[in-house]
């Protein structure tokens, strides 16, 4: 998966993590903040995008450059399975968030 065998020095290790949440910054106010506020739910821009910036800085952080080739390339996919369940755990967290804020109805 990775391009290089050796870890990432602190430098390296800042910069992926930088432009990775720079990136899910980014795409989370283009794409979530601007659906969440047409649909008058700002709840979903407001923990959607946190996420999203987190998500985006650790796959970054582990996938290096080829994080952003695969975004390139239109073949992205994220690294691992704990990805996806942690996303799922936070729509899910939102959601029932959301439904108990709103008085169960």
């Amino acid at each position: 998966m990775r391009t290089r065998k050796r870890t990432p020095d602190r430098l390296e290790t800042g910069l992926r993590l930088g432009c990775g949440g720079l990136f899910g910054l980014l795409l989370g106010v283009v794409a979530l903040g601007r659906f969440a506020f047409r649909v008058g739910v700002p709840t979903l821009a407001y923990v959607g995008i946190p996420v999203l910036v987190v998500v985006c800085a650790l796959a970054a952080w582990r996938l290096g450059d080829d994080f952003y080739h695969r975004w390139s390339d239109g073949e992205f996919m994220l690294p691992t399975r704990w990805t996806l369940t942690a996303l799922g755990a936070a729509l899910l967290a939102l959601v029932l968030w959301m439904w108990w804020r709103n008085g169960g109805s």
